[in-house]
């Protein structure tokens, strides 16, 4: 009796490293005032409000996020729930 033939191809796709990069900004939370990383959104989906937890204090804030029409950058800035 003769064995089952198992035949396995591996799918290998051509991504380059620079295509899953993530620009990323430095916000200050309004309620403890430290500093911390947060990944922007795509120039794409700019102007807009992100629902966020500061990830020091756990307090909650809105950090908005638009484009700068000089130079295609996204830039964000943390506000309190309140302001």
């Amino acid at each position: 009796m003769k064995s089952p033939i198992c035949c396995v191809k591996t799918l290998r796709l051509a991504v380059k490293p620079a295509d899953f990069r993530m620009d990323t900004a430095l916000v200050t939370c309004p309620t403890c005032f430290e500093t911390f990383q947060v990944v922007l959104p795509g120039s794409g989906e700019v102007p807009c409000e992100l629902d966020y937890d500061c990830e020091i204090c756990c307090r909650p804030m809105v950090i908005q996020c638009w484009l700068s029409e000089v130079d295609d950058t996204v830039y964000a800035e943390a506000v309190g729930m309140d302001d």
